[in-house]
């Protein structure tokens, strides 16, 4: 490795902070200043050098991290840490018979911060690293929500809380439509109270980029952001434009209505107006979701309600902007009764830990990660989908599934399951089938140096029986970690799991394929080949054929078309029009 001026700062804090616990414990700083400096020397070079070899770091604070935490360790960066921790036991045994009468001013003064704020930030630290499972992926994302720690000002973060990242207070919003006799217009507009709308929404101004927020189908239902420069400062406008198609239905309408869908299409967007700060534009996608979920209650309420097209509604809606400004900037949340059948709940909401959520696919499984101990107490503390959804859940059923059997809409099922993964409660795997390829990855390597991990594992993956008189579920004894690490060796690229299974015989080894399989793929030491397939002529658009476009997998076009995978790829290759690629 190659040791840069980064090595060398953090070896002079080291360096630092060695000699002032010296001096703290009773070294001499004046009269022997010449030792107690080589002794300082000696131990940071002792602590320090080992460490940054063994693990090839040159911060300070991963230093201090890696010496708290030893379940993943090599046997060279066990020797790197003992002679770390060595250093540190001799000299305390070196100096303990020493009293320590903290007679010198200095000594007092900093004896009494060092144990005030400190040990409260070791202890900290400490708690931070053993709470998290032993990885060197949760190893890094610990070192990123510590250092995020150490650069706020906020409380202590611990390991299952929100990192909360800094985003401007919205200055206004607006709403804005398209007039069929005057084009795109803003309709209502609501400030904050320092905030100068003009600046921005000047009828010259807006006519620059109106139509961005009001614009054709194509980019209907995108995220929309603009930047404004004006005499005192920059300000970005974000929106969420929609499009609302007249109903088939439409008849016996208000007036008003009937004169809005005069184009068979309504078009509106719901805008906020944030200050333009460069350092804080990687937080745009906090307000993204909050002006898309915004809309999405508008575009209900005109759904069910004519809310919008009749027109009788302004001051409702200005209301609605005006008292979710004011709490959004006050508390970070907002309610508002925008009808009597739509209730608005608002909040802004980061990424949890970090993960934005996944996409979720109508052939995805999700797969409770926690135990979430479905009390009465607890079901009536859910919103309505969640509570249809989540004793649904099995880990068999997939998205698709769990929308026919609780009867809710499949968008509807989407956006709950991808809310419930965004707050890590559920995980997602492919759906499983024995006509699939899985293969191992890289990571199977942390997974057998992981002992945490493989408890877990030997848990989940061990069979379970269910007696048919009783339908009592008894589990079986655990299977050795040997013949587990073995099964997943031993899936191969070209090999059905069908085939896996008649080769391996899991059962015998107390293995249950499906656990199996899930527990790989939701760690990421498993992943699995899909099969996509090709039209090779050209199709018309919207013919089924433009379907088999290679973007989709076979699992998708089977949940769609309700037809068993292996059962649609044997049609499909019969018809000898497309091709198959797997990946």
């Amino acid at each position: 490795m190659k040791f840069g001026p980064k090595h060398l700062l953090s070896f002079g804090k080291a360096f630092t902070i060695a000699h002032c616990a010296l001096v703290l414990f009773g070294a001499p700083f004046f009269e022997e200043i010449l030792l107690t400096t080589l002794l300082s020397l000696l131990i940071s070079c002792l602590i320090f050098w080992p460490v940054v070899v063994a693990f090839d770091v040159a911060d300070l604070q991963e230093i201090a991290v890696i010496l708290l935490n030893r379940d993943w360790l090599t046997k060279p960066q066990e020797k790197a840490i003992y002679t770390a921790y060595g250093t540190v036991i001799g000299a305390w045994i070196g100096v303990f018979p020493i009293p320590l009468d903290w007679d010198v001013w200095y000594q007092v003064t900093l004896s009494d911060s060092y144990h005030d704020g400190g040990v409260d930030r070791i202890c900290e630290l400490t708690n931070l690293v053993r709470n998290q499972s032993a990885n060197p992926q949760t190893f890094k994302a610990l070192l990123r929500m510590n250092a995020m720690h150490s650069s706020s000002s906020s409380s202590k973060l611990h390991p299952n809380e929100y990192i909360i990242p800094q985003v401007p207070k919205i200055k206004a919003m607006f709403f804005c439509e398209f007039d069929l006799d005057k084009g795109p217009v803003i309709r209502v507009n609501v400030e904050d109270g320092d905030f100068n709308l003009d600046d921005v929404l000047d009828s010259r101004r807006f006519a620059s980029y109106s139509s961005a927020l009001i614009p054709r189908d194509e980019l209907l239902n995108k995220h929309v952001k603009i930047g404004i420069h004006t005499t005192r400062m920059k300000y970005k406008v974000m929106g969420y434009p929609v499009g609302l198609q007249k109903p088939e239905w439409f008849s016996h309408v208000p007036k008003r209505t009937a004169e809005t869908y005069r184009r068979e299409k309504y078009r509106f967007c719901v805008c906020i107006i944030v200050p333009h700060e460069a350092s804080l534009d990687e937080n745009d996608y906090v307000y993204e979701l909050f002006v898309e979920k915004m809309t999405s209650y508008l575009l209900n309420a005109e759904i069910e309600e004519y809310f919008l097209s009749d027109r009788k509604d302004n001051n409702v809606i200005h209301d609605y902007l005006r008292v979710t400004l004011e709490s959004i900037n006050s508390t970070g949340e907002a309610q508002f009764q925008l009808t009597k059948k739509n209730r608005c709940y608002l909040k802004i909401l980061p990424p949890y830990r970090g993960r934005e959520p996944p996409d979720v696919l109508p052939h995805m499984v999700p797969i409770i990660k926690k135990d979430l101990k479905l009390t009465p107490d607890r079901m009536c503390k859910m919103d309505v989908v969640s509570y249809m959804l989540v004793p649904k859940i099995n880990g068999i059923r997939c998205v698709k599934e769990l929308a026919m059997c609780t009867g809710l809409d499949t968008e509807l099922v989407t956006r709950c399951i991808k809310a419930l993964c965004y707050f890590d409660i559920l995980a997602l795997a492919p759906l499983f089938l024995y006509s699939n390829n899985y293969v191992a990855t890289e990571k199977l390597h942390d997974f057998y140096n992981d002992a945490n991990m493989i408890q877990e594992c030997l848990e989940f993956v061990r069979r379970r029986v269910k007696r048919k008189k009783t339908n009592e579920i008894i589990i079986l004894q655990p299977p050795k970690f040997t013949d587990v690490f073995r099964l997943y060796l031993n899936l191969k690229i070209g090999q059905r799991l069908s085939e896996f299974v008649i080769t391996n015989d899991p059962k015998s080894l107390f293995v249950d394929v499906r656990r199996f399989i899930q527990f790989g793929m939701i760690r990421g030491f498993l992943r699995k080949l899909s099969i996509y397939p090709i039209v090779i002529n050209f199709c018309t658009k919207g013919s089924l054929l433009s379907k088999f476009d290679g973007t989709r997998p076979l699992e998708d076009l089977a949940v769609e078309f309700a037809i068993e995978p292996m059962e649609l790829y044997n049609k499909l290759k019969a018809s000898g029009k497309l091709t198959f690629i797997t990946k």
